[in-house]
């Protein structure tokens, strides 16, 4: 089993896993989560008020946890249509 599974991973990490096409949108999605959690840590007021409450107040770590978890929740789709909202270009994803 050992040895199979080695051949599996052998075959499906370079075709499938780390393929071109598919590192390119990882890389793209990196970049939109990154972006975001710039965006609402140097701007929490753009947050939504149920999350933005007293986090200009909060030390630093704190409002970072709350962005991270903010940013957790989104889904991909939501995701891009912020990132579109406060940056200039946004990937497709696709």
């Amino acid at each position: 089993m050992e040895k199979a599974d080695r051949e599996i991973k052998g075959f499906l990490y370079p075709r499938m896993y780390r393929h071109e096409r598919v590192m390119r949108v990882m890389a793209d999605a990196e970049r939109v989560v990154r972006d975001l959690f710039a965006h609402y840590t140097k701007t929490p007021a753009d947050l939504p008020d149920e999350w933005g409450e007293g986090i200009v107040r909060s030390d630093i770590s704190k409002r970072a946890r709350l962005v991270a978890d903010y940013i957790a929740g989104m889904t991909d789709r939501y995701a891009l249509i912020e990132h579109a909202q406060y940056f200039k270009q946004t990937p497709e994803l696709r």
